[in-house]
């Protein structure tokens, strides 16, 4: 009994000492400095953010700075792109008249925001469509 005993006592030691010596490691980590991989600049540990796993000590290879400037010419540069002008008429991709913007419905997803097909050819597929399903084929 009491070799189990004294066994227990072994292994929390054991694990304590590790937990100690784990947390002396991390303290060392803040220490260190840290070279910007945007920049090349010598920072420390607390100029970079935490949130990325995928690198080996857990912090981003670009300081903050260096991050929000991206960030910032990204978004920039993302809303140049999505800059475009509003047209005032389309063609329909079933009856291909001409017609106002007014006579397409919305989508978000499209470039345009606006569906493909004028709405009295919309409400014709749609009903194509529905027969189609309730007749089962």
């Amino acid at each position: 009994m009491e070799t189990d005993q004294t066994m227990n006592h072994k292994t929390y030691r054991h694990y304590a000492n590790l937990v100690i010596k784990s947390k002396q490691k991390k303290m060392e980590i803040i220490r260190i400095v840290k070279k910007c991989a945007r920049c090349y600049q010598d920072k420390s540990y607390t100029e970079f953010n935490i949130d990325n796993k995928n690198n080996g000590d857990g912090f981003q290879g670009y300081c903050k700075d260096c991050q929000s400037a991206y960030y910032k010419a990204y978004n920039a540069s993302r809303t140049e792109a999505n800059a475009t002008s509003h047209p005032q008429s389309k063609v329909c991709l079933d009856c291909h008249l001409d017609k106002p913007i007014s006579q397409y419905g919305k989508r978000s997803i499209s470039l345009d925001k606006h569906n493909s097909y004028c709405k009295p050819c919309w409400r014709q597929r749609t009903r194509i469509a529905t027969r189609k399903m309730k007749n089962g084929g």
